[in-house]
């Protein structure tokens, strides 16, 4: 099976990938371009061990994956499918994006064409928005610059970005819309930008990320479709926005610059893993000795 084989899949590998626990997470680094070799289908929903629910998440790093979930069976078919997650992670390892959303979503990724005319001027008005934020956050006074962790600056610098395109009055910007019809923050794609004169969207996800770490391949892209949670509701154009710091210094984040990545142009590779939560592991079953609560005393 080749990457471009997934579009027109069977029913089997389409549900697979549109399963509502399939995970995916990518790295910002782009890997080898190559073909998708063929991988056993369909995998389980949902696996069950005991009383504690362990899940297998399938993470996008540069990684493809999908959460897969199956409600009981015998020892030996879990093990089969262990297996088989196992050998998939392996062999998935140069996906293209676009396969990997219109797999999941139906919808398709659309290429950003910078000799389009249209195209040139979608990416001159999201730079223009993006210069005036970077000034914007730069600011001594400004609130981010209160924030500890520059996680905690992610959401400042999406409100202002929203805040920037909708005040084009050839954009309309805003967090999309789930399958479900709810408004959700969290989750990939962070912002939807239309067009006004033509309707044409573009998605948006911006990502801060630290000079040092601008080859790391730590995964700093996450996407998880899900039937209700699903962000991706029309073929569209899907860019990154990467935006560098140079940390923070007597008391004030350092914005250095903006890049807009072409999604559509992002290879990712599958990695595996097991997940259990918190009400996983502390189930009275699970814990075998625990200490008298102690007394904390007044906080400092």
């Amino acid at each position: 099976m080749t990457a471009s084989d997934i579009s027109s899949a069977t029913p089997t590998a389409r549900d697979f990938f549109r399963s509502s626990d399939f995970g995916i997470r990518v790295s910002a680094s782009a890997v080898r371009a190559g073909r998708l070799p063929a991988i056993p289908l369909p995998f389980p929903r949902r696996i069950v061990f005991g009383g504690g629910r362990v899940r297998w998440i399938f993470l996008l790093a540069g990684a493809l994956g999908g959460g897969a979930a199956w409600a009981g069976g015998p020892p030996a078919e879990t093990a089969s499918w262990v297996a088989r997650a196992a050998a998939a992670g392996e062999a998935l390892a140069d996906v293209p994006f676009p396969v990997v959303a219109r797999a999941a979503t139906g919808h398709r990724v659309l290429p950003v064409n910078p000799d389009d005319p249209a195209d040139r001027l979608l990416l001159e008005r999201v730079g223009t928005a993006l210069d005036r934020v970077l000034a914007e956050l730069n600011r001594p006074e400004h609130p981010a610059h209160r924030q500890r962790r520059i996680n905690e600056v992610s959401r400042c610098f999406e409100d202002a970005l929203r805040a920037a395109l909708d005040a084009d009055p050839a954009l309309a910007c805003a967090p999309p819309r789930t399958a479900a019809g709810r408004v959700q923050r969290s989750g990939y794609p962070d912002l939807r930008l239309v067009e006004r004169a033509t309707g044409r969207v573009t998605y948006l996800d911006p990502k801060l990320f630290a000079s040092r770490n601008r080859r790391s391949s730590l995964r700093t892209f996450y996407f998880q479709p899900g039937r209700a949670t699903n962000k991706i509701l029309e073929d569209a154009r899907h860019l990154v926005v990467g935006i560098e710091h140079g940390g923070k210094q007597n008391g004030h984040w350092r914005f250095l610059r903006w890049e807009l990545v072409d999604a559509a142009r992002l290879k990712v590779r599958l990695k595996v893993e097991f997940q259990a939560s918190n009400r996983d592991l502390y189930r009275p079953e699970t814990v075998l000795r625990r200490s008298a609560a102690a007394d904390a005393g007044p906080r400092p």
